[in-house]
């Protein structure tokens, strides 16, 4: 009894210390990026456009088939039962909490995290060993503002736009599986879903949209900085960085729906 009693309580003390440091990271990434005049600068800039397409615009396939695949299913499916029952007004509110609240951002967060956590943790974790953060440092070059700040932003941007872009695609998908089936016109079915979107919707969508872009690249660039130099350590760190990066996700997307 002792010993679980330790082993929780140690447990307990670790994720409380992981999440002290990382929220202390992000407080210095955001506060130097957004504040730094360095972080304008055409050096940044030109990175972050390179990190949206490394993050987001590598992704444009396979999140274009799997919109497309789940579209048909779901929103086929869904509508197709909503008009045997005599529900086609229910379309609008249904689809939008299904694919707009829910769907959209998980799948775009999962594939994010699959592509993004992993190659960033390599990357810095490999720019640490090989002593790069440090040379940047003595050349008085903040890694803050030109390593970690435009990897998180464009991690937030690749988000957004792939989650609004799997929304759409799903939508369009679905209606395509359902205009085999039934005379529906694209039209009623996108006038049903947006006079039925609310601010509520729109809230939910960005706050979990910007949360898990953000933390899918903060968590494992806090755990690559932090990182022993070592292969062994990058393998460990690879490990908690998944853990602690889907552990905050599954709390933000309750926390979306519970919440907002």
């Amino acid at each position: 009894m002792y010993k679980l009693l330790y082993r929780i309580g140690s447990l307990v003390i670790a994720v409380g210390n992981f999440f002290k440091g990382h929220s202390l990271f992000c407080i210095q990434v955001s506060s130097k990026g957004i504040f730094s005049r360095y972080s304008y600068s055409p050096a940044v800039q030109m990175a972050v456009l390179k990190q949206i397409y490394y993050a987001g615009i590598e992704l444009i396939i396979i999140m274009t088939i799997t919109a497309l695949i789940l579209g048909m299913t779901l929103v086929g499916i869904i509508t197709k039962v909503l008009f045997a029952l005599d529900a086609a007004p229910n379309i609008g509110p249904i689809l939008t909490t299904v694919i707009i609240r829910i769907t959209g951002p998980l799948i775009s967060g999962i594939l994010i995290i699959l592509r993004t956590s992993t190659t960033l943790l390599v990357d810095v974790g490999m720019m640490k060993s090989n002593r790069e953060i440090k040379a940047l440092e003595a050349m008085n070059i903040d890694p803050y503002v030109y390593v970690y700040f435009p990897r998180i932003l464009a991690s937030i941007v690749s988000m957004v736009v792939l989650s609004i872009y799997f929304s759409t695609l799903a939508i369009i998908g679905g209606y395509t599986l359902l205009s085999f089936q039934s005379n529906t016109s694209l039209d009623y079915v996108l006038s049903q879903i947006v006079s039925t979107i609310t601010f509520s919707d729109v809230a939910t969508f960005t706050f979990k949209t910007v949360l898990i872009g953000f933390i899918a690249a903060s968590i494992p660039i806090y755990i690559a900085q932090n990182m022993q130099n070592s292969r062994t350590a990058l393998i460990q760190g690879m490990t908690s960085a998944m853990i602690g990066i889907f552990f905050t996700f599954i709390i933000i997307i309750i926390l979306g729906e519970v919440f907002i």
